[in-house]
């Protein structure tokens, strides 16, 4: 990800009440809220090892989907939490 000054200037980094899952999505709310905008540029080439950190901690079994569901919904409530504050 890319931010422009902008955004740097409004905001400090990412939304804090998040671990891992539920970034982009907060990302996205926020920007649209704000009247900001993002663009995707289909010329950048980005190599993500999706999932290769937890998979060294948790393994590809139980532990690591529940490390992988308890953070997703976190991330899904703070989008939610976000989303009802602005009502």
């Amino acid at each position: 990800m890319f931010f422009a000054n902008r955004f740097v200037e409004r905001y400090d980094g990412l939304y804090e009440k998040t671990f891992m899952y539920g970034e982009e999505s907060i990302l996205k709310y926020m920007v649209v809220r704000d009247g900001m905008k993002m663009e995707y540029l289909d010329d950048v080439t980005v190599y993500h090892k999706e999932g290769s950190s937890t998979g060294t901690i948790y393994g590809k079994g139980k532990s690591k989907r529940k490390f992988f569901y308890k953070w997703n919904i976190h991330g899904c409530t703070q989008l939610r939490k976000l989303m009802l504050e602005q009502r």
